[in-house]
């Protein structure tokens, strides 16, 4: 897993803030055919998911600041074995 934060003007009024998170899932799931007969499939996948964090904060005076983040989520590339029978 990878996770980047970078604050950038942190003692201006104004500052903006970037995010970046990098995540690879993986692992195997139990899966059953159509078929009454046939033993459970163990089938193996992995996605690797991307979010993006940007982000502003404005301070007008010491007592108050205001902040607006987002979160922006990219599904990644993701891969399953798929086993047919015949």
């Amino acid at each position: 897993m990878t996770d980047l934060n970078l604050q950038l003007f942190p003692v201006s009024k104004i500052r903006l803030r970037l995010g970046y998170g990098h995540g690879i899932q993986e692992g195997t799931s139990l899966t059953s055919t159509t078929f009454g007969t046939d033993p459970l499939l163990v089938q193996p996948w992995r996605t690797m998911p991307d979010n993006y964090r940007p982000g502003i904060s404005w301070r007008p005076n010491r007592q108050l600041n205001l902040s607006s983040d987002h979160s922006f989520a990219h599904p990644g590339d993701s891969w399953a074995v798929h086993v047919h029978s015949s």
